[in-house]
């Protein structure tokens, strides 16, 4: 979530957006600075993390630790394999029973589908009809597809078995590699291990200047679109910015009730807003001054325009 943070400017904090890909951080770049919001843009390189935790033993040993429906999903697997094993002339094929023999209805749509694709003919009007999916039921047949496609090759590659040399009992009780959550249970199992990959990608950071974000009204539609979550952002900054640009009466304050002034609250009948910034009042005092709209001298805050 976008927040304000400090950043490597020796005096001046500024809104710290995100971190992106060089494409999307150019497109973003290009739509705030058509809005008159500034931005700095830094190259960095990031770690992109991925933890995962798995147990490989015997599928009998592994039963204990499973729930009932995804013991029944496994052992169903299994039988699957051991029925379409000896009839795969090569892995392709072999991989290809394995997923009719498991999910028979939803290989004869794609079955279908396929040969639609190929020849429209080749189907009757109620064939075609039959094949209308929703993007739900897409969904749960590409996921179911996807699953059934990762325990062949998982079954497959952790018991040696290859096209064309004998089974032999290897699938009586084979050895399951599976991925686990240590959250599921009291005690985890005794031989779970943790993964850790980390890949390192260039990546740009963007920052934006806290005060150009009184702009935030001339940010597009498509921009609202493409990235709600930035455009709201700034929208609050921009809120927030505009009520402490504005001198109380007198235009002098204590700092503890300028520190007081860097909140924004708004609420309606379908929304409430709250932008909360005292914690970095001093920062935001040395932006306002940057931009010469105020002067802070010890305790006092004097807005500039007049003595």
């Amino acid at each position: 979530m976008p927040s304000l943070l400090s950043c490597p400017h020796p005096y001046l904090a500024m809104l710290y957006l995100g971190e992106y890909y060089e494409a999307a951080a150019k497109e973003i770049k290009d739509y705030l600075n058509d809005a008159g919001i500034k931005v700095e843009a830094r190259p960095c390189l990031s770690f992109q993390e991925e933890i995962t935790f798995s147990v490989k033993d015997r599928f009998s040993v592994l039963s204990g630790y499973l729930e009932e429906s995804d013991r029944e999903e496994y052992r169903k697997g299994i039988e699957a394999m051991k029925k379409v094993f000896a009839q795969a002339a090569t892995e392709e094929d072999l991989f290809d029973r394995f997923l009719k023999e498991l999910h028979p209805s939803i290989m004869e749509k794609r079955d279908r589908i396929l040969a639609l694709s190929k020849d429209a003919e080749s189907l009757t009007d109620e064939e075609k009809a039959a094949l209308n999916f929703s993007e739900e039921e897409w969904a749960e047949c590409a996921e179911s597809i996807s699953q059934a496609t990762t325990l062949a090759i998982m079954i497959v590659n952790v018991n040696s078995i290859k096209i064309g040399e004998p089974l032999d009992d290897r699938l009586d009780d084979p050895i399951m590699h599976l991925v686990v959550n240590p959250d599921d249970y009291d005690e985890p199992p005794k031989n779970m291990r943790r993964r850790a990959d980390y890949s390192l990608e260039k990546s740009v950071t963007l920052y934006v200047d806290e005060y150009s974000t009184v702009n935030y009204d001339r940010m597009t539609d498509e921009f609202w679109q493409e990235w709600g979550q930035e455009a709201e952002c700034i929208e609050a900054l921009g809120l927030l910015m505009s009520r402490i640009t504005q001198p109380p009466e007198g235009r002098k304050m204590d700092f503890s009730d300028f520190q007081g002034k860097c909140s924004y609250y708004f609420n309606d009948d379908t929304d409430t807003l709250r932008v909360s910034a005292e914690e970095v009042a001093e920062d935001l005092a040395r932006v306002l001054e940057k931009y010469d709209i105020l002067k802070r001298k010890g305790d006092r805050v004097k807005w500039k325009g007049r003595d």
